[in-house]
């Protein structure tokens, strides 16, 4: 099975993006990468409103980031997400995100995402729907 095209999140770095220096504070990141992770669902068929109707919804559970190098005002970086494995009740997702005019790697790392009972906020599993969509972009033959 062949994956569809990847979901790439592209952002030109603003301003407010940034210190004094005109470098991206590193916490910025992160919001990057949940802006690449809504496209993510989005792109798979998942729109956050139908899943939220569904009764589901994701939380995050952990972030790890590996920092390469700085992006800095006026430059577009791109962010790659994916997804590393499905667990019982979470999902990894992989990140890279890169200089969009050299291709460097500016950061890299996962995040945890626990899918869990919109009523109740309590973990759930994953259910086979959200398995099926992954798998399909994923182009994996199954879904685990």
């Amino acid at each position: 099975m062949n994956a569809p095209d990847p979901v790439i999140y592209e952002r030109k770095i603003r301003f407010s993006d940034c210190d004094a220096q005109g470098i991206v504070f590193n916490p910025n990141y992160l919001v990057y990468w949940d802006d690449a992770f809504t496209d993510y669902i989005e792109a798979i068929g998942l729109p956050w409103d139908e899943m939220v109707a569904k009764g589901d919804d994701v939380l995050l559970a952990r972030a790890e980031i590996d920092y390469r190098s700085s992006a800095r005002i006026g430059q577009s970086v791109q962010t790659r997400p994916w997804v590393m494995k499905i667990g019982n009740s979470s999902i990894t997702f992989g990140y890279r995100t890169v200089n969009a005019e050299t291709g460097q790697v500016l950061v890299e790392g996962l995040q945890i995402q626990v899918i869990v009972d919109h009523a109740t906020r309590r973990p759930k599993r994953v259910p086979d729907y959200i398995r099926e969509l992954i798998a399909r972009q994923e182009g994996w033959e199954q879904a685990p």
